[in-house]
């Protein structure tokens, strides 16, 4: 973890919510009566996007909501 440079981590960090915040005011809170499959789901959608062959940005897009799928579910798990 020492590699990890904090700026980067808080910039990526900022991206997941950013992304999140504008989600929200589109789903609201309906990701709460969503069953985890379905999160499950759209996750793994998410990673068989990826595709090495394209751009890095569009990859690191792919990547902020591989982390935000996976920030739902662990909310999910933890009963929120």
């Amino acid at each position: 973890m020492r590699n990890i440079e904090p700026i980067k981590l808080a910039e990526f960090r900022n991206e997941m919510m950013y992304i999140l915040e504008k989600k929200s005011n589109k789903y609201q809170n309906t990701w709460k009566n969503v069953e985890i499959d379905y999160l499950l789901y759209k996750l793994k959608k998410q990673l068989s996007r990826i595709n090495l062959k394209d751009t890095n940005k569009y990859i690191q897009k792919r990547l902020l909501h591989i982390a935000n799928y996976s920030y739902l579910i662990y909310q999910k798990l933890e009963g929120n």
